[in-house]
Formats: C-alpha cells, sequence, structure tokens
C-alpha cells in the first residue's frame, strides 16, 4: 500500500476521533441537563423513563457501539502510524535506516 495513501486515513481517522470527542462532550452537556430536570420532579422522571425505556435502551446500545467503534479507530491509529514507519524504513547491511525521500 502507498504511504500516502495512509497517511491520509491516518489523518482522517485523527480528525473522526476529534470529532466524536466533541461530539461526546456536548452530548454529555445533554445527558447532565437531563438529569438535572428529573432531580427536580422524581414523579415525572419515573413516568418518563418507563415511557422512554426502548429509547433509552437503544441509546445504551448506540453508545457501546460508539465505544466499540472509538477502541477500533484507536487501534487503527497505532497500525497506521506502524505501517508508516514500515514503508519509511529499509535494511543496509542488516541494520536498519531511514529512506531518504
Amino acid at each position: 500500500m502507498n504511504g500516502h495513501y495512509l497517511e491520509d486515513r491516518l489523518r482522517d481517522r485523527i480528525r473522526w476521533l476529534s470529532d466524536y470527542k466533541i461530539y461526546r462532550e456536548h452530548k454529555d452537556i445533554t445527558d447532565k441537563a437531563t438529569v438535572a430536570v428529573y432531580d427536580e420532579s422524581p414523579i415525572l422522571s419515573f413516568i418518563l423513563k418507563l415511557y422512554l425505556l426502548p429509547t433509552i435502551i437503544f441509546n445504551f446500545l448506540v453508545k457501546m457501539r460508539d465505544i466499540y467503534t472509538c477502541r477500533k479507530i484507536c487501534k487503527e491509529i497505532t497500525i497506521i502510524k506502524d505501517e508508516i514507519d514500515k514503508t519509511k524504513e529499509k535494511y543496509y547491511y542488516g541494520k536498519k535506516v531511514r529512506k531518504t525521500e
């Protein structure tokens, strides 16, 4: 695989992680606001949680999928960095030396 494509993919994965971090920060703020509203009226909170139980379960599963995706992309970043390093290295009399481009 060409090193140029790997660098593009690495840049895209890093950008995805950055965007995901921003998304999670805003989502956490929304969740805190929801909890604060629920704390003000516990009876309404119970009724809404019961009514929205399928949605709450679905959102939990989505969060688990997002955590999995985030871990996978972190692993991809390390693998891509290793592959880029491999393409930039060469051996000279059995010793690793960097390519000069």
